[in-house]
């Protein structure tokens, strides 16, 4: 996809490209936006609108098709989208109120952005282009009166940096601390980083809206209530390895996502502060896990199904992050820390910008390097409305 968004009129262009054979039927995407003109080899396509979905009519084809749809982002005040305040918020589904989109997880997607028409004054983060297969999700951008604090180079060569509105300097610094030696971590633990030469925070204000961060590689948002806690920017960049590196297959697996990268996070405090660091970063983990369980809804995080759950509606969210970090750190303590790591990075580099991976794939790649079955811990880690009476071994 090529986007090109005009800031000022919040007008955009977005020209899509079709795979040979993923045409010839009505082609579906979610676009809730204010449709101008769509485009096909130079002339206009016929098209459909169901709700907020918009079918494409395109003829069959063995070549790669190219549609171009022009269109107004609405103005409104609305929980997802481009925001009144400069900064977008499309997760999980909300990708369709900024460009049009197929929103399920397992769809890659790479991309070129362009900025135009910023104010004088401010400054726009966003990533010119990114040629990894990744979520739509990923796509975002941030307008505001950014700094940029450059925050030095891993030993692989990937620039770290935040960007920080007027007064948030010293917050940022003390929260981003660890992230070039956190980054430099996962790089060295599990794999090149595949988002290009520059990754780092964005500090973001989303009102209320949304808490902690959001992982739009290689510019992930931080909303500024976390701006200072180092978990939440280490727990952002992990998903540069899981999450965004590695899509998932369908909601259902949303914990390789955030069950994984809250693990990673923890082991990056660990990297990059010590022990003691890690050991209060797992009693808070403990605790959000306490008040999950002391809580009226669901307990379990892993679900039955491909996309038959709604991510928010069906509490998928809820359970995945603690429940997944603690049932990988149980794995670890029965097969050991440099087996799952070889997992871990034998799933990344097999599914790094390929084909979507689940749960189940990461489960049998522990079996491989470990020669341990994980299903029964992961059953009840992952799918009982109980915890395990050890929490610190399958």
């Amino acid at each position: 996809m090529d986007l090109q968004v005009d800031v000022g009129g919040r007008r955009a262009i977005a020209e899509l490209s079709f795979e040979p054979g993923a045409a010839g039927a009505s082609c579906g995407f979610v676009a809730d936006l204010e449709l101008a003109r769509v485009d096909h080899a130079g002339a206009k396509l016929p098209f459909r609108r169901d709700g907020d979905t918009l079918h494409l009519a395109l003829p069959a084809s063995s070549t790669l098709e190219q549609v171009r749809v022009e269109y107004v982002i609405p103005d409104v005040d609305l929980r997802l989208g481009w925001l009144a305040n400069g900064s977008t918020l499309v997760w999980p589904d909300g990708c369709g109120r900024v460009f049009p989109c197929h929103p399920q997880p397992a769809d890659g997607l790479t991309f070129q952005l362009e900025l135009t028409g910023v104010p004088e004054g401010l400054t726009a983060v966003y990533p010119r282009q990114v040629q990894t297969q990744t979520p739509a999700y990923v796509v975002a951008w941030a307008v505001d009166e950014f700094t940029r604090i450059d925050l030095g180079a891993t030993e692989a060569g990937t620039q770290i940096a935040a960007w920080v509105r007027p007064g948030e300097e010293a917050a940022a610094r003390e929260g981003t601390a660890t992230l070039r030696a956190g980054f430099e971590f996962f790089e060295q633990t599990y794999g090149a980083y595949a988002f290009g030469p520059e990754a780092g925070s964005v500090i973001v204000d989303w009102r209320g809206q949304a808490y902690g961060g959001m992982e739009h590689h290689p510019y992930w948002h931080v909303d500024v209530t976390e701006l200072a806690d180092q978990e939440v920017h280490l727990h952002e960049a992990a998903h540069g390895w899981f999450g965004d590196g590695v899509r998932i297959r369908c909601w259902e697996d949303f914990i390789l996502s955030e069950g994984t990268t809250s693990y990673l996070s923890a082991r990056a405090v660990e990297a990059t502060s010590g022990p003691e660091a890690a050991s209060r970063t797992w009693a808070d983990f403990r605790d959000r896990l306490d008040r999950l369980q002391s809580g009226p809804h669901s307990k379990l995080a892993w679900f039955d199904g491909c996309n038959e759950h709604d991510v928010i509606a069906d509490g998928l969210f809820r359970n995945a992050y603690m429940r997944g970090a603690f049932f990988l750190r149980a794995v670890e303590a029965r097969v050991g820390r440099e087996s799952l790591d070889a997992a871990l990075r034998a799933v990344y580099q097999r599914h790094v910008g390929a084909a979507p991976a689940g749960v189940a794939d990461l489960l049998t790649e522990i079996h491989t390097q470990s020669g341990y079955d994980p299903r029964p811990c992961a059953n009840a880690w992952l799918r009982s409305e109980t915890l395990p009476l050890s929490l610190d071994s399958c």
